[in-house]
């Protein structure tokens, strides 16, 4: 789970549409840590989504078992 401060900016950015400067100045943070917390959050969602996919539930593994084989 992204701590409080990477999802805010996660959110504010992804569903607010809010531009790396409101989001800096709304938060009282510099514009390099909004990036920050952006790259970080999108690193740990991409390791969640590599987790999730790796060992046994491939996307080919995935279409196999919705096709019964």
């Amino acid at each position: 789970m992204s701590p409080p401060q990477c999802r805010k900016v996660y959110l504010m950015r992804k569903v607010y549409a809010m531009s790396y400067k409101e989001i800096a100045e709304t938060l009282n943070i510099t514009v390099s840590t909004v990036e920050t917390h952006l790259e970080k959050d999108f690193a740990r969602r991409n390791a969640y989504v590599e987790e999730g996919l790796g060992d046994g539930g491939s996307s080919t593994n995935l279409s196999k078992r919705k096709r019964g084989a």
